[in-house]
């Protein structure tokens, strides 16, 4: 098999583009790669708790707490206590992000019309199905 042809191979390439175009077009809202995919997922969800982010984007514990710090220290996420639960605590978008929601969701339709050009809407849903498939193969 050519080396062109593995899957973990085109995988890797996928991720790395994918994590320099979020970079480049993140830049100039003071936002990192993965900051701006929380925003947009605590946008889709209103608020949440930051082990929903954890679970989502497979991230640790540890990772979740960085990315949180840095949205709170640039003030694009509001904490809110939990009603009955004082070690727990609700992420909400500030002002400021959601002054910038309509631009992340352009970079996003963007990134998604790049990866999908020239195909049909078959070919996307069986890409989605079989992405899903590879995800439910080797999640724990």
């Amino acid at each position: 098999m050519k080396d062109e042809n593995l899957i973990g191979k085109m995988v890797g390439v996928l991720y790395r583009q994918s994590t320099t175009y979020f970079q480049n077009e993140f830049k100039p809202f003071g936002l990192g790669h993965s900051q701006g995919k929380v925003l947009r997922y605590i946008y889709l969800n209103k608020k949440v708790l930051p082990k929903q982010i954890a679970k989502y984007f497979e991230l640790d514990k540890g990772s979740v707490t960085s990315l949180i710090k840095g949205l709170e220290r640039n003030n694009f996420v509001i904490r809110e206590s939990h009603p009955t639960d004082k070690r727990c605590f609700y992420l909400s978008l500030s002002a400021k992000s959601k002054r910038i929601i309509p631009d992340l969701n352009v970079i996003f339709e963007k990134w998604s019309e790049k990866l999908t050009f020239n195909f049909s809407e078959e070919e996307k849903k069986h890409l989605i199905y079989s992405l899903q498939k590879m995800i439910d193969s080797v999640s724990v």
